[in-house]
């Protein structure tokens, strides 16, 4: 694998510390812990574990070191790589040797891989682990502070500490890692790993706002995400390996021994995914993890981040924008959201708004943002879109002052308004024609004649990939139906967003109640959110390609629908079922997350022992009167979606 660092590595091996220890404690200490995460950009679960390591690593200021590896099948990008794209809206954050990850936390080839989940020090503990490796359920949290407290108590045989520095002229981190030894270690090698962690970027992260509202920096879903996922602020991201996987050996491992190391990195213009895909790289955004194994097992671990800027502002999202103008007669408010990743707090600064290549609005922004924190700031000066015309984009860019700004390429934002006046058909429906009743999942609406029917209020959850029945109601016969559904939220009912596409019922008859029904599916890739919903009828002829032209008779009803990924899927992949122990004496805990399920277990025989249906939480299989040796069980989703797991009892 190519590197984009020079190492320039000065080794001192010293039996006496006066000779040159500065900065590394040489009393006895107890372990620190390395936190080791398998997560993805698409893993629903990953940000409850997220969640549960940020605020016991809070807890435990300087003890607890977190590393991200964003590997497998749910760290994949949403989008093709761009390389004239660095910062594309659906990076490929995969570390490129990230199976190598997967194989030395999860043993895959006797159990099957699960995201979330965590090592801590790399260790095996007996209750808590169960994939065939060190890694533990990232969605059981309760053994988060279990695993991590029996690490802190354990005195270390050796210690570590590292410091970090910015060389701004050469970009390049400098990096010094000292290891002294209070006591001799068991093995006469041991090994130095040292890691670069991203933190800062800001990109899409599967149900962030429902599991980790810490990290979410929208108000809302952003649609340049493939899923339309909630900005997320990722942290702890692995993205370089000094040593590369195996690490550097130390053969001075006995009582009294001191180790250096000192190099510099030099940092990339960006980090390249496994599989294309390029991240934006800032050196002050950096940090260094260095730990030392002993065996398969980490001893000691220290860190370092890279020193803040005073300044260092970015422009990450529109905020409270409106980018669908549905007036253009009315003024309309502009707001951008800036964050601060300088270590100090920012007042009193210039920020400005264009639109296409127009007048320049600046103002000042005078508020405060505190160090690792951001701000919404709204215009005084609103935007005049009269002269718009509809179904045109305009482009509109935000930037800052980049005066003393450290990294100011991320100091402009850049999107795409527009205007799109809205239809309100409406129809002769006095004769019995249109809608008495429409029904959909949670929808179920009975209506008089209101020739256009504003419904908008009414909504329902729905999920990517499911197929939901849908039935109409009418009072007159020969009545043709169309469905739309906004899907990218410009107020224009297209073709391509049609689920429902003419057909006609009670054919040839007159006044009366007549209802029919068939299934919808809702695109897999349908970006999620709330987005409008609009039913049209009309009789005797099918609904025209242009949902804003009024025929005779008919009539419209506008609804609202809200697209939530796919839990029945996400099961398939594990994201949502945690297992363990596994082996166990006959009780096996069952953690389920998103979605009840019903279950059954059998024997090696296919025998039936058990059934039931698990709600979300926390249960249980106990197998304790069955004989010793492998079951399975099998789960399903109302959807359909279904996964066996072997049991192994002994």
């Amino acid at each position: 694998m190519n590197k984009n660092y020079l190492l320039i590595i000065l080794l001192f091996l010293s039996t006496y510390l006066f000779n040159a220890q500065t900065f590394v404690s040489t009393n006895p200490e107890n372990k620190k812990v390395v936190a080791e995460e398998l997560t993805g950009i698409h893993c629903y679960a990953c940000p409850i574990l997220h969640n549960a390591l940020n605020e016991f690593s809070n807890s435990n200021p300087g003890q607890i070191f977190v590393i991200k590896v964003h590997a497998g099948g749910f760290a994949w990008g949403c989008a093709p790589p761009n390389p004239d794209e660095p910062n594309a809206p659906n990076p490929d954050f995969r570390y490129p040797g990230d199976q190598q990850y997967v194989d030395l936390l999860q043993n895959c080839s006797s159990t099957s891989c699960s995201y979330p989940s965590w090592a801590a020090n790399r260790r095996t503990f007996p209750s808590l682990t169960y994939y065939g490796g060190p890694a533990m359920s990232g969605t059981a949290t309760n053994i988060v502070p279990t695993a991590i407290n029996e690490l802190l108590s354990e005195p270390a045989f050796v210690n570590i500490a590292t410091q970090v520095d910015i060389n701004e002229a050469s970009n390049q981190l400098e990096i010094d890692i000292e290891a002294y030894y209070t006591a001799n270690s068991p093995n006469n090698t041991n090994y130095l790993h040292i890691l670069i962690l991203q933190d800062g970027y800001i990109g899409p992260q599967s149900s962030g706002h429902e599991y980790n509202m810490n990290y979410v920096v929208s108000d809302g879903p952003n649609g340049n995400y493939q899923h339309s996922e909630y900005d997320y602020l990722h942290q702890d991201r692995l993205v370089d390996a000094i040593y590369n996987f195996s690490g550097d050996p130390i053969t001075t491992t006995s009582q009294g021994n001191l180790v250096e190391r000192s190099l510099t990195y030099d940092v990339p213009d960006s980090y390249i995914g496994a599989y294309g895909g390029s991240v934006k790289a800032f050196a002050s955004r950096l940090k260094v993890v260095a730990f030392i194994t002993d065996g398969t097992e980490v001893i000691n671990v220290s860190g370092d981040s890279a020193p803040m800027p005073v300044k260092d502002l970015a422009v990450i999202n529109l905020a409270d924008t409106e980018t669908i103008v549905a007036d253009a007669s009315v003024p309309q408010p502009i707001s951008a959201r800036i964050f601060n990743y300088g270590g100090s707090s920012v007042s009193n600064f210039e920020i400005s708004y264009q639109i296409d290549n127009g007048e320049i609005i600046s103002e000042t922004f005078e508020g405060s943002i505190d160090s690792w924190d951001y701000a919404d700031y709204t215009f005084n000066t609103e935007l005049d879109a009269s002269s718009w015309v509809e179904e045109v984009d305009y482009n509109i860019s935000v930037s800052i002052d980049t005066t003393d700004d450290s990294n100011p390429s991320d100091n402009v934002f850049n999107g795409v308004m527009g205007l799109y006046g809205y239809c309100f058909p409406s129809m002769d429906c006095s004769f019995g024609d249109g809608l008495q009743n429409f029904s959909f999942v949670d929808i179920n609406n009975d209506s008089g004649c209101e020739g256009y029917g504003d419904f908008v209020s009414i909504s329902t959850d729905v999920e990517q990939g499911e197929t939901y029945n849908m039935s109409f109601t009418t009072g007159y016969g020969s009545q043709y139906f169309r469905v739309w559904i906004d899907f990218n939220d410009d107020l224009v009912y297209s073709i391509d967003e049609l689920v429902i596409d003419n057909p006609v019922l009670a054919t040839g008859s007159a006044a009366g109640t007549y209802t029919g029904d068939l299934d919808v599916t809702i695109p897999s890739d349908a970006p999620l959110g709330s987005h409008l919903m609009r039913v049209k009828t009309n009789w005797n002829a099918p609904v025209p390609d242009d949902a804003c032209e009024e025929t005779q008779y008919g009539e419209v009803e506008d609804y609202s629908i809200n697209i939530v990924e796919s839990l029945g899927v996400q099961i398939l992949d594990d994201s949502l079922v945690d297992i363990f122990p596994n082996p166990s004496n006959g009780l096996f805990n069952v953690e389920v997350r998103g979605v009840q399920l019903n279950y059954i277990v059998t024997n090696m025989l296919g025998q039936q022992i058990e059934k039931g249906k698990f709600d979300i939480g926390s249960h249980s299989i106990n197998l304790s009167d069955q004989e010793n040796g492998i079951y399975f069980v099998t789960l399903m989703s109302s959807a359909g979606a279904s996964k066996t797991f072997k049991l192994i009892k002994d």
